[in-house]
């Protein structure tokens, strides 16, 4: 088939004149009144023409597929004295596709649900697929679009990859909208929230997820530290260390699974030998969760999460005492409806295979030789927990109220590690080994809080506690079961310092009881700065005084004692500098 495109050729070549005119003329009229005229005339003639071409291209594209059509029918058709013939002509007229026809008529548009693939002829010949076609055919473009980029980009390459989205005009000049500034509890509802509104300000732009790719979210934190400290004995102490760097990563399957992972690095000391060999990278949190708000409240998420009890939000640098104690990780199966935050109601219900469980070793007095293991085992689903809050708004005032339980809290960070020193043979934890996670009996924990904003000023409380003592045999407190508890209350001002760079300051006071036995102070007050000077970092100081237990306070863990407190106190400063991503 012969293709006339000579009149074709003419228009378009013709264009580039056009596109010139209205330069011209502007420079040649002497009509104020006249030239404006003159050039939105030429201006609408230029549209005219340039919609013109796309129309000409598009039935060049047409005529081009119509034409490779027949000649692979009459390839089919004629008669070849062999088959390497008939291959080699069949081959010369398939058209290949045009990259330049590909690059100029991509558009965005949400409808692409009907591509399809198709196999490859078996003679091994050059078969351009339904899909293919639809993606590189312009007429296909104009009237379908495309997800996002140019020509389904997600859809040939798989996985499409962003960092964390600006979602709206005014996104946080500080990154607190950031998937890796999440909170650590309640962080799959979060995830869901930000999906949605993701897809939303997609849609705004007429925009829609990929049909057959999924996107992949990148975010994280790179966090460096300098301080100084005078600790409880009057030793002064002080260094320059990367305290954080972190890699999170959230995919959005389909309309329907939401993946997260995040990797982190250990800043941890080394007993001997160069700090930087430590510099291990772990998994936090890795989880998939099941919901779509959309269509639906409800989620359900299994992974290794920190799990709904409590919420520890502040804005200091140092970790609230609470958080320190009772923030618990573990891998839970969670049914949850809501998102924190959002008015009126959500909640969570959740459990999970505990670390410790209860039992006793004790002399095997049917023998009199060895032991008798009276423990449970871990390998049975032991913990479980429930989590509500409601939040709502009257006037300016904004309130968040909340409630958490727990079916035993020594599964708890805090209490799984203590930070105290093997070597003096002090309580390191119930995660020592697995001797040390054996409970006469379980602890419950609960924990009650609120938070109120009243515009710029923002308060903060909230308590935590073992709703039971533990036995003496496990944690104890002057000579009694311990019952740990702790609160948290903060206060926060959100201003703007030097021409417009958001800032916070926040001072906050802590208060433990009972917790000597967890290398926790008694008492802490600390004050934070935070501005943001550039976009995507925030520049942090921070002041802080704890006060120890009293020298007449004891305590034991698993029978090994701890450091004697003294009732001195601790003063520390820090300066922090982080980036997010």
């Amino acid at each position: 088939m012969n293709i006339r495109i000579k009149p074709l050729v003419g228009v378009l070549l013709s264009i580039p004149s056009m596109l010139s005119v209205p330069a011209i003329y502007a420079a040649s009229s002497q009509s104020t009144t006249t030239q404006s005229a003159q050039i939105r005339q030429l201006q609408a003639q230029t549209i005219a023409l340039q919609k013109q071409l796309a129309e000409v291209q598009s039935q060049l594209a047409s005529m081009q597929s119509s034409n490779q059509g027949k000649n692979t029918t009459s390839a089919k058709q004629a008669p070849t004295k062999n088959k390497s013939t008939a291959t080699a002509s069949t081959s010369k007229t398939t058209p290949q596709p045009s990259a330049s026809i590909n690059s100029t008529h991509a558009q965005t548009h949400p409808d692409v649900h009907h591509l399809q693939t198709h196999p490859v002829s078996s003679t091994n010949k050059k078969v351009v697929t339904s899909y293919e076609q639809n993606i590189l055919d312009p007429a296909y473009a104009n009237a379908k679009g495309t997800p996002y980029g140019e020509h389904a980009l997600a859809n040939l390459g798989g996985f499409a990859v962003i960092t964390s989205p600006y979602l709206h005009p005014n996104v946080a000049y500080d990154s607190g909208d950031f998937i890796v500034n999440f909170s650590s509890i309640n962080k799959d509802a979060n995830m869901l929230q930000q999906r949605q509104n993701f897809q939303h300000a997609m849609h705004s732009l007429g925009f829609v997820m990929p049909e057959y790719g999924s996107l992949l979210e990148l975010s994280g934190e790179v966090e460096g530290q300098v301080y100084a400290q005078k600790d409880y004995s009057g030793n002064h102490s002080s260094n320059i260390d990367l305290t954080d760097a972190e890699l999170d990563m959230q995919a959005l399957i389909n309309r329907w699974v939401t993946a997260f992972a995040n990797f982190a690095y250990d800043d941890a000391p080394v007993e001997s030998g160069n700090r930087t060999f430590n510099s291990n990278v772990y998994v936090d949190n890795a989880l998939i969760t099941f919901g779509n708000l959309d269509a639906t409240k409800w989620r359900a998420t299994i992974g290794q999460i920190y799990v709904p009890f409590g919420s520890y939000d502040s804005f200091l640098i140092s970790d609230p005492i609470n958080k320190t104690i009772f923030r618990t990780k573990g891998r839970p199966l969670l049914v949850g409806y809501g998102v924190p935050g959002n008015p009126g109601f959500s909640g969570s219900i959740y459990a999970f295979s505990g670390d410790t469980r209860e039992g006793t070793i004790e002399p095997d007095t049917a023998t009199g030789y060895g032991v008798e293991d009276d423990r449970s085992t871990n390998d049975s689903i032991n913990q479980y927990g429930a989590d509500a809050n409601y939040d709502f708004q009257i006037g300016k005032v904004h309130t968040s109220i909340g409630a958490s339980y727990i079916a035993n809290v020594a599964d708890s960070e805090g209490m799984q590690a203590t930070g105290y020193d093997a070597s003096n043979g002090e309580f390191e934890g119930f995660g020592v080994n697995s001797g040390s996670q054996v409970l006469a009996h379980e602890v419950p924990g609960g924990d009650l809080r609120a938070q109120i904003g009243i515009a710029q000023y923002t308060l903060i409380g909230e308590y935590t506690t073992a709703l039971e003592s533990f036995s003496p045999s496990n944690l104890s407190y002057n000579g009694h079961g311990a019952k740990p508890s702790a609160y948290h209350l903060e206060g926060v001002y959100s201003f703007n310092l030097l021409q417009g760079k958001p800032t916070t300051f926040a001072i906050g006071y802590d208060h433990s009881y009972q917790s000597l036995g967890l290398n926790v102070p008694e008492q802490r007050i600390d004050a934070t700065l935070n501005v943001a000077f550039w976009r995507n970092t925030m520049a942090s100081l921070e002041l802080r005084h704890d006060m120890n237990y009293d020298s007449s306070d004891t305590a034991t863990g698993n029978l090994s004692p701890v450091i004697t407190p003294d009732g001195s106190t601790s003063n520390a400063i820090t300066a922090q500098f982080a980036v997010y991503f």
